[in-house]
């Protein structure tokens, strides 16, 4: 291998055009300054560790990043992160800077106070994570789709578009019933936290969805027009779901991005909402992921299938409280947007 003509070092908000130039010479696309500013730096769990390689010419050729996540395990605060944004320059692969990067970047975030990281690799990343950074491939998460105007969906014939639309004109969207009122609007934030503290998780390690969460998470800067479904008894809210815009892919794609409720009734009608809502706004289709068995059975009344895995790996950086072992798929509960793809 010849000698490396770069090294490493910790970017900072100074480095946003470098930044930028990387994220388009390897993806293809570009993202918005705000949605960086709002990615990497207005996190509320913290400031994102990024380690870049540099050239001696100080061009940023090479980055991976983890992305601040405050859990919540049995009542406790516990740091964590999201592996995301791995990106090494076309030209200079194959020189082992994604493993340089990644360990480096790893004691920046135990320096930070970090003890727990999680991701969701893609079949080229996967080999690199569990065999050169010793990460534990936990389990798999299930993702569904449901089918709202196949024309939309690019390469696909006639008659498939054809027997889908049939499809999904008539699969179920479960609505409201009974006392059950559903509205467009997004709780208050004192809704949303009362909400949270008579639902809590035991033995399970859940993304803290308590103080700033939610403003920040579905702020417009995320970029994905994010619209929220509230549902009611009374004045009492019992539950809510979230649905957002994919900009990546070349169809217009839904994402199923949050879904709160205190029963599957409620669930099921949510999930039923922002279906309606996609359809009238011409999406081609919605996704959804998650390990609870209440959302798949929400999702299924709905008409949504199962159609891949997405796999779960998980790093300890340092060592949990509790009972709780963050390295079997039984302790997550995990959903849309805790992928940050979502």
């Amino acid at each position: 291998m010849a000698q490396r003509a770069w090294s490493v070092r910790e970017a900072g908000e100074q480095d946003a055009d470098a930044l930028d130039a990387l994220f388009t010479a390897t993806m293809g696309s570009s993202r918005s300054r705000r949605h960086q500013a709002w990615r990497y730096w207005r996190n509320p769990a913290g400031r994102a560790p990024i380690l870049v390689a540099e050239t001696i010419s100080g061009d940023i050729i090479g980055q991976y990043a983890l992305w601040p996540t405050s859990f919540r395990v049995n009542g406790l605060h516990v740091a964590g992160a999201q592996s995301l944004d791995t990106l090494t320059h076309p030209r200079f692969q194959g020189q082992g800077m994604f493993t340089s990067l990644a360990r480096a970047c790893y004691e920046v975030a135990a320096a930070q106070g970090i003890q727990l990281l999680y991701g969701f690799p893609n079949p080229a990343s996967y080999p690199g994570f569990i065999r050169r950074l010793e990460w534990t491939h936990v389990g798999s998460l299930p993702l569904f789709s449901r089918v709202l105007h196949a024309d939309l969906v690019p390469g696909t014939s006639c008659l498939a578009r054809g027997l889908a639309t049939l499809a999904a004109r008539a699969a179920p969207t479960a609505g409201s019933s009974g006392d059950l009122v559903i509205t467009a609007q997004r709780p208050s934030t004192s809704d949303l936290e009362t909400f949270g503290r008579r639902c809590p998780a035991t033995s399970v390690i859940e993304v803290d969805r308590g103080g700033p969460f939610y403003d920040w998470r579905y702020a417009p800067d995320a970029d994905r027009d994010y619209r929220w479904w509230s549902a009611f008894r009374g004045s009492q809210l019992v539950g809510w779901a979230t649905w957002g815009t994919d900009p990546i892919v070349a169809y217009p794609r839904g994402v199923l991005a949050d879904l709160q409720a205190d029963s599957l009734l409620v669930r099921s009608a949510l999930v039923g909402a922002a279906l309606r809502d996609a359809r009238r706004e011409r999406v081609a289709l919605m996704a959804g992921v998650s390990n609870c068995w209440k959302d798949w059975t929400a999702y299924a009344r709905s008409g949504f299938v199962p159609h891949a895995k997405l796999p779960l790996i998980a790093k300890v950086l340092a060592p949990l409280e509790g009972a709780v072992d963050p390295l079997r798929m039984r302790s997550w509960r995990l959903q849309g947007s805790d992928l940050d793809t979502f």
